[in-house]
């Protein structure tokens, strides 16, 4: 009798779980329904990319053996992308340049990954399938912001999907922590990847943020009908106060001293070698280097002239950060092209170092022309 009890609990105890999970896929059905129902656009996630990237991955391995192309990967974040308005980025332009500049008969084919928020650990997570893809040579963009605090949370940790299983126990010697990426995340992420989870992960991201932005949009619609001190009015005001605090009156945006503190201090002050970020970088060149693909890190422009406005600009300690990245770039086999203080202020269109078009200075060509020259330069010594 007691066992036969103990089954017909068990069998109670199942019979809960199974409804509750009934009820909770139904739940997510309906809530599905009704975000489709009230027009609640499907938003941007950063899973997405994983798959703009295995297209790009898959067209770059597909070369057949007497193609006379030499093939770049060109790898940056949103300061070398295209512009909302159309108008062509550093990441296409380069390849213009490399048409133009490079001896007759060259034929040059620019594989673009650059992203928005792809700073030097997604390179990591990328680096694996890409020098399997077999590019003749990369490019690779290194951001000085990304050594600040203010930067740690713009990496993308779920891309650490992008990892071949085989080359696990080297990213678990890496200071991944850097970007709150933890050691069961690291498994969880992988391992959803390759069993096949991908689309429902994807899935369920994309349904997450939608949730997110239609509960933000109801808050905001409460808000504004209500007394309540904290409504939507006290909200943009708030905002406005801290946008004060930040920027300077525009446009074009520019950082405010305290803002600018946060995003380019940890440079300012002096990088050493065995930085998070540094040690990274080193292992994604060293991906590179035993596939003998030749990589050219170049050094994402900054407004260093603001930066002095500000009487922020120490050029010593700066210098002497940008000789770190040269160090460990030099050592990885890698070559370096410093641009960092290439461009006046008037080339950049916000304070996030984006690339300014047209009036008063069009940046793009100015950068594609002087990387597609380092670029022939390091070809022509090999």
């Amino acid at each position: 009798m007691v066992r036969d009890a103990k089954r017909r609990g068990a069998a109670r105890m199942l019979g809960f779980v199974v409804a509750c999970a009934c009820m909770l896929v139904l739940t997510s059905l309906a809530i599905v329904r009704g975000l489709d129902a009230a027009g609640v656009p499907e938003p941007y996630v950063n899973l997405a990319s994983m798959g703009v990237m295995h297209h790009v991955l898959d067209a770059l391995a597909q070369r057949s053996s007497d193609s006379p192309e030499t093939r770049v990967a060109f790898l940056s974040d949103s300061t070398s992308m295209n512009y909302p308005d159309g108008t062509l980025g550093l990441n296409y332009r380069f390849g213009t340049a490399l048409v133009g500049l490079a001896p007759a008969g060259s034929h040059f084919r620019v594989f673009t990954f650059a992203t928005p928020g792809y700073g030097q650990f997604t390179q990591y997570f990328l680096s694996h399938r890409l020098a399997g893809a077999g590019p003749d040579h990369v490019v690779l963009g290194f951001n000085l912001a990304s050594f600040s605090q203010q930067w740690r949370g713009i990496d993308r940790p779920e891309l650490a999907a992008l990892l071949p299983l085989r080359d696990l126990g080297e990213a678990l010697q890496l200071p991944l922590y850097w970007i709150g990426l933890s050691t069961d995340e690291l498994l969880l992420y992988t391992m959803v990847a390759h069993l096949g989870g991908f689309e429902t992960w994807l899935r369920l991201s994309q349904e997450q943020a939608r949730c997110v932005r239609a509960w933000g949009s109801a808050a905001a619609w409460l808000q504004a009908r209500s007394g309540a001190p904290n409504g939507l009015a006290y909200q943009m005001l708030h905002f406005f106060h801290r946008r004060h605090a930040q920027f300077l009156p525009g446009p074009p945006d520019r950082e405010t001293e305290m803002l600018a503190r946060r995003e380019h201090g940890a440079v300012l002050a002096g990088v050493g070698p065995e930085h998070a970020v540094l040690r990274i970088l080193r292992a994604t060149l060293e991906v590179f280097r035993e596939r003998q693909i030749p990589v050219l890190v170049y050094i994402i422009p900054m407004n260093v002239e603001h930066l002095e406005q500000l009487g922020l600009l120490d050029r010593g300690a700066l210098r002497r950060g940008v000789e770190s990245v040269r160090r460990v770039a030099l050592a990885s086999g890698a070559s370096l092209v410093d641009l960092h203080d290439l461009l006046p202020d008037a080339a950049f269109s916000d304070a996030g170092g984006h690339l300014g078009v047209g009036a008063p200075l069009d940046a793009p060509p100015i950068v594609a022309e002087r990387l597609a020259r380092a670029l022939l330069t390091v070809r022509g010594a090999r």
